[in-house]
């Protein structure tokens, strides 16, 4: 369903009324908004700087953006044998049966565009037949749901 954005008024897929302002936002200007909101800071349990929270420990401490990446990325149970070059590495995206591509052999790759099971559009696939956008959007859906 694709609605006007209240705050860059442009139009859409994914505008959703904000809780606090009530207004109608885009995933940007909501991603933005909660950014420059001092709010939705607290002190890093990693680097000790005060951020937005990304993320939370098993205790309930905050992690910023950058503390949960680098944890990601340095995590081996987010690694898998890339099926493309045989290495163990991070998962940038998945084959259409599933089997895990790193990001070298991501970008290597000739055909990466495929039409969104969401939206729709032909666009670069993530995973799960789905566009960034919306598998961005499905993977937040999924953390506010979690919490």
């Amino acid at each position: 369903m694709k609605a006007c954005c209240e705050v860059c008024k442009q139009v859409k897929s994914g505008v959703s009324r904000n809780r606090q302002t009530r207004q109608l936002m885009c995933c940007a200007c909501y991603g933005r908004a909660r950014y420059h909101n001092p709010a939705t800071h607290e002190q890093c349990s990693g680097c000790g700087q005060v951020k937005t929270v990304q993320a939370r420990t098993e205790d309930g401490k905050a992690v910023c953006p950058n503390c949960n990446n680098f944890a990601r990325y340095h995590d081996p149970a987010t690694h898998e044998q890339c099926s493309g070059c045989g290495q163990v590495k991070t998962v940038q995206a998945r084959t259409e049966d599933g089997k895990a591509v790193c990001p070298n052999c991501y970008r290597k790759r000739k055909s990466r565009t495929v039409q969104c099971a969401d939206c729709g559009k032909e666009k670069i696939h993530a995973a799960k037949g789905l566009c960034w956008t919306c598998y961005a959007r499905q993977r937040s859906k999924e953390a506010t749901t979690a919490q």
